[in-house]
């Protein structure tokens, strides 16, 4: 395999991983805010995880475009 490939199905893997973490992040962050019984610093926890993890899941997605972006621009120049 050309190292295009192996370069893009190495970036597309991670890419998958970051983004079942984030999933599970915002599980979590929903399960604490769901058992917090209104304390509000597990609140303030729970909401403060789903930031984390949209910013997070903001990042991933702009990453997984812009690497899509290119990959096709090199396949295309290279053909």
């Amino acid at each position: 395999a050309d190292p295009a490939t192996i370069a893009f199905t190495l970036i597309n893997t991670a890419l998958i991983f970051l983004g079942t973490i984030t999933l599970i992040l915002i599980i979590v962050a929903g399960f604490i805010w769901l058992t917090a019984a209104g304390e509000e610093e597990k609140i303030k926890k729970a909401k403060d995880i789903m930031k984390g993890a949209i910013m997070g899941l903001t990042i991933v997605l702009g990453s997984y475009g812009l690497a899509q972006y290119l990959f096709t621009a090199i396949r295309i120049a290279t053909q």
